[in-house]
């Protein structure tokens, strides 16, 4: 979940900042706020599909 958090800075800087700009800073939160949720249902998602492989080997 750091992974995902960690997306915001690079994100924040180039793309909600111009949008904070040009437009309000509050829209720019709202817009952050949508993108972090989706990037965070989508990197639960598949969390959940991917298995441990150290689960799944008997012995080696």
């Amino acid at each position: 979940m750091v992974t995902v958090v960690m997306l915001g800075a690079p994100l924040g800087q180039a793309v909600f900042l111009g949008i904070a700009n040009a437009v309000g800073p509050a829209l720019s939160w709202a817009i952050f706020a949508l993108c972090s949720g989706l990037v965070s249902i989508v990197a639960l998602i598949f969390s959940r599909r991917v298995s441990d492989p150290s689960l799944t080997m008997q012995s080696v």
